[in-house]
């Protein structure tokens, strides 16, 4: 086996890397970075067609939610202390 992955290109390892899970898609292997080099600068930047995109976590309006707690992923937690008809 590892004759096989010697022979194979970095792109073709990741490739393989991504896609043999038991519930991978084709999809999971796209790129998800593009680098450009300008004067000897490589600039990385997030690929448009990348599925998952850096950033602060999109919250919902949870304004309807009375009373709850919400716990987010990032650990931080959301309190309506408002009351039925207040």
């Amino acid at each position: 086996m590892a004759e096989l992955t010697d022979q194979m290109s970095d792109d073709d390892k990741r490739h393989d890397q991504l896609t043999t899970a038991p519930k991978a898609v084709e999809s999971d292997a796209a790129p998800r970075i593009t680098t450009t080099e300008h004067d000897g600068v490589t600039r990385i930047d997030i690929a448009e067609t990348a599925a998952v995109r850096p950033g602060p976590p999109i919250r919902p309006d949870y304004s309807a939610a009375i009373g709850s707690r919400i716990l987010f992923t990032d650990g931080s937690v959301a309190r309506n202390s408002c009351t039925a008809g207040s």
